[in-house]
């Protein structure tokens, strides 16, 4: 399968959301169709097996043309991207259809093919300056999606867009002294053509992905995002967009760096894991507790970068797509309930859930994942970090991941008690329930629960990934 459809795809629904830009049904539909479209052109890619497949659009070879690259860690990421978008898609789906979407604006509808098309491309990219154009982009589109939320979104927008310009900033620099020193732009140039590790540029890589990342201390953005983005927009930034920076550290640190500095991860995840669960038990509002959860629970993916082994890469992989699972499923119940509500503070949302049994039954699955409970996803991520953790002797480590998994219960009983097993609501809810959110929490709950009960294909997968970024650094260590 050429890689071009996955880029295809979202640009053709660019141009039919911008030809139906005064019917948004017509809008929403295209956009859910865009997302399966890519859903299932990424499983295709992902069941033809982990071999790299790489394409030059339009027969343009480097350095004039683009290269597009799909090797075993992004066809996971393309796969994921598809399925958590068909997911925002379809919550989307039923707030426009029921009439309850957040603006009329035609640009926010525009803001989703535009964030897939930068999100695949993304993901496939083999060159450092269309990563940088791509990052960009996901900036620019995710931008719509906090902007036109209905709770103080001018606010968290100007954050948002500061957090995005200083990480632009220092990536675009970091690029420049990479093409200035090596004179390429290719990743296997750049890599090839570098003596030692790049430390020069491991400052502003790390503010880069950090930010993008929201990892403490450069989280400051990603609370207030979170509460007032749409619901739809809430999933993609949680499952998606954070993971950016995620993904960025894992393809290019063993890429330039290779082993140096990840004694620093495990002191930034250590610290990320206890600011961001402390900060989610303080928390008055739900949408606010699942942002600095998000905090927390990435800080146990630099952790799995900081013991560098292959076996601890390939967990914190695999915890990288069971945490985007379980987080946009937790987004989506919690979504259910404050969109016909209107408020997203606890106080306003008590019991409010309750005659909610999908949502209800979503968020418990999502939260059983995140803390990390035997038969989902998040149980075998953790496991494996753990595993990993004592293999290495690393004990403190070790102790920090299950005292994190404890403090993760601790809230998310909290919440869950708040909103589902509360007295029952003051006032009724306005409005239906959104029939598109409760296909979505269907279908990601059964997905979680898949993963949790057959692990072994996406930990092998999982494994895969982790060896070729290995053996990336191992091959210039060599030379």
């Amino acid at each position: 399968m050429s890689l071009a459809w996955l880029l295809i795809t979202p640009l053709a629904a660019f141009v039919a959301v911008l030809s139906a830009r005064s019917r948004p049904r017509m809008q929403a539909l295209v956009i859910m169709a865009m997302a399966l479209c890519s859903c299932i052109l990424s499983a295709a890619l992902f069941a033809a097996g982990p071999a790299p497949l790489t394409y030059a659009p339009g027969g343009w070879g480097e350095p004039l043309g683009i290269l597009l690259r799909a090797d075993p860690l992004s066809r996971l990421m393309l796969l994921l991207t598809g399925v958590l978008f068909s997911a925002g898609a379809a919550c989307h789906l039923g707030q426009t259809w029921q009439g309850g979407a957040p603006t009329g604006r035609p640009v926010y509808h525009m803001a989703f093919p535009l964030l897939l098309l930068a999100l695949n491309c993304l993901f496939m990219t083999a060159d450092f300056f269309n990563f940088y154009v791509c990052f960009e982009l996901v900036a620019v589109s995710s931008y719509l999606l906090v902007a036109m939320g209905k709770h103080a979104p001018f606010e968290a927008a100007w954050k948002y867009s500061a957090q995005s310009v200083i990480g632009s900033i220092c990536l675009l620099t970091a690029i420049c002294l990479l093409y200035s020193w090596t004179g390429a732009l290719s990743m296997a140039d750049v890599t090839a053509r570098l003596e030692t590790p790049a430390r020069w540029a491991a400052p502003l890589l790390l503010v880069a992905f950090l930010l993008k990342g929201a990892i403490f201390p450069f989280h400051f953005w990603q609370p207030d995002a979170h509460a007032a983005a749409t619901t739809p927009g809430s999933v993609l930034l949680a499952g998606l967009l954070v993971k950016v920076g995620l993904y960025g550290l894992l393809r290019f640190w063993p890429l330039l760096l290779g082993a140096s500095l990840e004694k620093a991860f495990l002191v930034i995840g250590a610290a990320s894991i206890l600011f961001g669960a402390i900060a989610a038990w303080r928390q008055s509002d739900a949408k606010r507790l699942l942002g600095f959860s998000t905090v927390s629970q990435l800080g146990f993916v630099l952790l799995g970068l900081g013991m560098g082994s292959p076996g601890a890469l390939g967990a914190a992989v695999f915890f990288l797509v069971a945490h985007s699972l379980a987080k946009s499923l937790l987004f989506l119940a919690t979504g259910s309930v404050t969109d016909r509500v209107g408020q997203t503070a606890f106080a306003e949302l008590e019991g409010a859930g309750r005659g909610m049994p999908m949502a209800s039954a979503g968020y418990l699955i999502g939260a059983l994942s995140l803390v990390g409970m035997p038969l989902t996803a998040g149980f075998v991520g953790k496991i494996g970090l753990l595993a990993e953790g004592a293999r290495l002797a690393l004990w403190p480590w070790v102790g920090l991941l299950a005292l994190a998994s404890v403090m993760t219960l601790g809230y998310c009983v909290r919440a869950y008690q708040c909103l589902f097993w509360g007295p029952a609501h003051a006032r009724p809810l306005a409005g239906r329930a959104n029939l598109g959110s409760s296909g979505a929490i269907a279908a990601l709950s059964l997905v979680v629960l898949l993963i949790g009960v057959a692990p072994a294909p996406l930990w092998e997968w999982s494994l895969a990934s982790a060896d070729a970024l290995i053996a990336a650094r191992l091959e210039r260590g060599a030379r």
